[in-house]
């Protein structure tokens, strides 16, 4: 008995196959329930997933001075920063510092491009509006700095001429008294030949004429020594009030040009500490907005979307077979944000206006550069449609899975549930479990053969009645 117990226990492919054909209109139809079905789930699962964005290359080098040397390789030749420094700027702009940053406007604070607060919050518009005050002050004070600084150049100028017109002033005053002396040398000297000292009047001198001690060309002459010398004394007295008046224009103590420079520059000192101290109260007003800021949950969403819509790397370890340690000149950004098209067209002019100037200020500066150069020289990476036809292949992709998997469960299922059926199906089951021999068995007649048969007997009639 154990033996014919084993013997029915037994089944073959043929066996398999025989089974799985009597029930193939049902097999066809979980085959199509299940490819509908995961058809469905597709559509469904990506029927509201939209991704937008693009892809843009920054280029990073750093920016020679004047004091450079050649003898640095990495930056001499490559012009480029070396992988662990690209590697720490990378790590910033993935860091949360930098999706706060994209969060912001250009003066660090939570507004949109056209001015409105991200979030309605009464105490933080409050904050906001005083920061956007104490900002306005700041710039003001930091023009009127400005102002100043460039009178200070103005009054340093016009003094430094002042004092050049006094230096000339000086030279001519010594020129004139020098010439005015000669003069005076050269006429005390003729009476001196004569034997005769000099003259206090023309009336000694044309006395002298008269008594034949002199005669009248001579006294032309002499008179001309001493008109030389009343010249050359008076053109020395002009250069005396010319000297006079130039150092009254380098020094006088109001209007002279060192007390308008000296205080051109008290007035400039005034204005940069001014300029400073409202910078300072903005940046706290700045921090207290912000402060207030992060305690909202919009701004966790907002994070936690820049941080998952924006990603940074300075190469592609894939493609990229050359040792990481090489230099790097390449900053690639990612944008793809989840159906929100006018949000990934916002990151993307952020992403533009922000990255240049963060890299710019947080670059590690290398020994004899002034800084770094960070531009943008992606021209065709506007924000598309990223994802495009996706639906459709996720659709056909599921359908086609769950087709296989609903057919091979049907097939699973035919296959136990025939053979958990215990009723005997053929008298060589009956000879094989009863152990007693089968005398006769009914013939199966197929439904398709019946009416053939049937047909065939009323033709034989018909010809016996003929």
């Amino acid at each position: 008995m154990e033996e014919n117990t084993q013997k029915q226990g037994e089944i073959s492919l043929f066996d398999l196959f025989k089974t799985l054909l009597r029930k193939v209109k049902l097999l066809i139809v979980v085959l199509l329930a299940g490819i509908v079905v995961g058809g469905s789930v597709g559509v469904l699962t990506t029927a509201n997933v939209n991704y937008y964005g693009t892809k843009i290359t920054f280029y990073v080098n750093p920016r020679k001075s004047n004091t450079v040397t050649e003898n640095n390789s990495q930056y001499g030749v490559y012009g480029a920063y070396g992988a662990y420094v690209m590697d720490n700027m990378v790590t910033l702009l993935n860091s949360e510092l930098f999706a706060e940053r994209l969060t912001l406007n250009p003066d660090g604070l939570p507004l949109d491009s056209e001015g409105k607060l991200l979030v309605e919050n009464a105490a933080l518009k409050i904050l906001v509006d005083a920061a956007m005050e104490k900002k306005a002050v700041a710039k003001t004070a930091e023009e009127d700095s400005v102002k100043a600084e460039s009178t200070i150049v103005t009054a340093e100028n016009a003094l430094k001429d002042a004092q050049a017109l006094l230096a000339i002033a000086e030279a001519e005053e010594e020129r004139a008294k020098l010439a005015a002396e000669t003069a005076a040398e050269r006429y005390e000297n003729a009476w001196e030949k004569l034997g005769y000292s000099t003259p206090s009047s023309e009336e000694e001198l044309n006395k002298l004429v008269a008594e034949e001690k002199l005669t009248k060309e001579g006294k032309q002459n002499i008179m001309s020594l001493g008109e030389a010398s009343d010249a050359a004394t008076s053109l020395y007295e002009i250069a005396v009030a010319t000297t006079t008046a130039a150092f009254a224009n380098v020094s006088a103590p109001e209007t002279g040009k060192q007390a308008l420079y000296e205080k051109a520059v008290a007035t400039a000192s005034s204005a940069v500490a001014a300029a400073k101290q409202a910078a300072n109260e903005a940046a706290d007003a700045v921090e207290t907005a912000l402060e207030k800021w992060r305690e909202t949950p919009e701004y966790v969403k907002l994070l936690a979307r820049n941080n998952n819509s924006v990603s940074f790397s300075y190469y592609n370890k894939e493609e990229d077979s050359e040792s990481e340690n090489l230099a790097r000149s390449f900053i690639y950004v990612t944008i793809s944000v989840l159906n929100d098209e006018e949000g990934a067209k916002n990151l993307y002019e952020k992403v533009m206006e922000i990255v240049p100037i963060f890299v710019e200020e947080n670059m590690a500066i290398p020994s004899g550069y002034s800084g770094t150069n960070c531009r943008r020289i992606t021209r065709d990476d506007e924000i598309l449609h990223t994802n495009a036809g996706h639906m459709l292949e996720t659709a056909v992709t599921y359908a086609l899975v769950a087709g296989a998997l609903a057919f091979v469960a049907a097939c699973i299922i035919i296959i136990l549930m025939d053979r958990s059926d215990k009723r005997l199906r053929n008298y060589e089951q009956v000879m094989e479990n009863f152990n007693v021999p089968v005398l006769g068995v009914i013939p199966t007649i197929d439904k398709d053969d019946y009416p053939q048969k049937e047909e065939q007997k009323n033709t034989e009639g018909k010809d016996e009645t003929v």
